[in-house]
């Protein structure tokens, strides 16, 4: 796993937990990676509503983007509609 930059506006991190309406718990994180690229993950959480090691290895989808505004656009989009995004099967 590279070593990424959490980023936002306020100095917060851009990464939220999201429940769908099916009680499925999702991670969304966007972040600068070490390589210099955005991206934004969709990881599935375990039972206990925690992300498991192993789903950073493998997340539901992952984006990459030209710029940080792009980035942070698309990632309010993910956290407000995510499972419109779930049902379109979006990938990288």
């Amino acid at each position: 796993m590279s070593e990424m930059v959490r980023l936002s506006k306020n100095g917060n991190p851009l990464s939220h937990y999201v429940r769908t309406n099916t009680n499925k718990f999702y991670y969304v994180d966007s972040c600068l990676t070490f390589e210099g690229k955005y991206e934004t993950l969709v990881l599935k959480c375990g039972s206990n509503g925690k992300v498991p090691q192993k789903s950073w290895q493998s997340p539901v989808f992952e984006i990459r983007y030209a710029d940080k505004k792009e980035m942070e656009k698309h990632h309010w989009e993910l956290v407000e509609d995510l499972e419109v995004y779930l049902g379109k099967g979006v990938s990288s």
